[in-house]
């Protein structure tokens, strides 16, 4: 893991060193609009887990429209208003922004999550992390589902007012160096790459007939996962062709939005709680990434904290993510090339060799470097207006 020195604001006033005791002082606020179960709020959680140690005024700001957080950590104001999607969702964003604008003070140090960095004109040193820079567009296959078709248009706005929202950041963290050029190309905005981490007290090794079993999932046979939103980057489209087509014995277990197919070779499982989430990585024998678009793509990391092999689609993301620790296919692999992928795994040989690159390739997601990465970018926050 590591920081991008090239793009990193420079360091001006005195040392960090002596700063440091000043911001263990002082407030900081993870404010984030989505719901803790999703990617952003995972991210949300994750940060302040790992901040916490060293920052203990550190609290999670939910602005989210679904229903009410009681994560750990999480503050949700008073008057923040709670709405399903929809045309209505705007105006909500607007009164929740309104909220918190009037209870935190503009001095304070404020981290936008995500997806709205719409209030960060108010605060004098707002600090924000772009998880994706693209235009995402909807897929003829959404026009199904409304409710992604919506996402999607959403995605569209949030492309198009993102640059002048965060050019007054006292800083930008992006998650990868394809996040940090697609920002800079395409919204002239310098920012930091700080990779995530793996949060190693969730994702771990553990037994896999016993993660089955709390899980209510089959003991015998080859169960591949994913995890993902019906948004279009997510590749449903190939996903539900290779649930067509796997042989007997196959299970894909597929988390998050469901995959629209009448097989009894796949399990939608739409959500669950966040103590048997991690188990899904230990009861699987593979992980499909069909991604064709991602800023980061977290259940990679979380694969990898598990020793969970992962066949994935060949993008400049996952190339960076996973390095060599994964089989990749090409970008526009068939269901056939996925499943050969997969099936590949079968070989006790390929499957070993991939074990060790998974725990070579952990090494470089460390909690500590990312924690030091962020208390540094924080410190020099600070020093700009001491």
């Amino acid at each position: 893991m590591a920081t991008d020195e090239r793009t990193a604001p420079p360091s001006r006033g005195p040392p960090s060193s002596l700063i440091y005791p000043l911001l263990r002082e002082s407030p900081l606020f993870l404010v984030t609009d989505q719901p803790m179960d999703s990617g952003i709020g995972t991210y949300a959680q994750t940060l302040f887990r790992l901040l916490s140690p060293v920052l203990p005024k550190t609290t999670i700001v939910s602005l989210g429209y679904l229903a009410q957080d009681t994560s750990e950590g999480v503050w949700t104001p008073e008057g923040i208003r709670r709405s399903g999607t929809g045309w209505i969702a705007p105006v909500y964003r607007a009164w929740n922004n309104h909220v918190l604008k009037s209870i935190i003070p503009r001095t304070s140090l404020v981290h936008f999550c995500g997806v709205d960095y719409g209030p960060t004109s108010h605060f004098e040193r707002p600090i924000a992390t772009v998880h994706d820079h693209y235009l995402r567009l909807p897929a003829p296959g959404s026009l199904r589902t409304p409710r992604v078709v919506g996402r999607d248009i959403a995605s569209i706005v949030d492309y198009l007012t993102l640059p002048r929202h965060i050019l007054q950041c006292k800083a930008v963290i992006v998650p990868t160096n394809h996040v940090r050029d697609a920002l800079l190309k395409h919204a002239s905005v310098r920012s930091t790459v700080i990779h995530h981490w793996i949060d190693k007290a969730r994702f771990m090794p553990r037994p896999k007939r016993d993660s089955r079993r709390i899980l209510g999932l089959p003991e015998r046979g080859v169960l591949l996962l994913n995890v993902s939103a019906g948004t279009s980057n997510k590749n449903f489209s190939l996903l539900e062709r290779l649930v067509r087509i796997l042989p007997s014995g196959y299970l894909f277990v597929k988390v998050g939005s469901p995959l629209k197919v009448e097989s009894d070779r796949v399990r939608n499982i739409p959500r669950l709680d966040a103590q048997a989430y991690p188990l899904l990585f230990n009861a699987c024998d593979v992980y499909v990434h069909a991604s064709t678009e991602e800023g980061f793509g977290r259940p990679l990391l979380e694969s990898m904290g598990s020793l969970l092999p992962v066949v994935s689609l060949r993008t400049d993301v996952s190339v960076e993510v996973l390095g060599g620790a994964g089989i990749m296919v090409p970008r526009r692999a068939t269901q056939q090339d996925l499943l050969l992928a997969v099936r590949s795994l079968e070989d006790g040989g390929v499957a070993e060799e991939v074990a060790e690159q998974i725990k070579q390739r952990c090494l470089a997601f460390s909690e500590e470097s990312a924690r030091k990465a962020y208390v540094a970018l924080y410190s020099r926050a600070f020093e700009e207006q001491s």
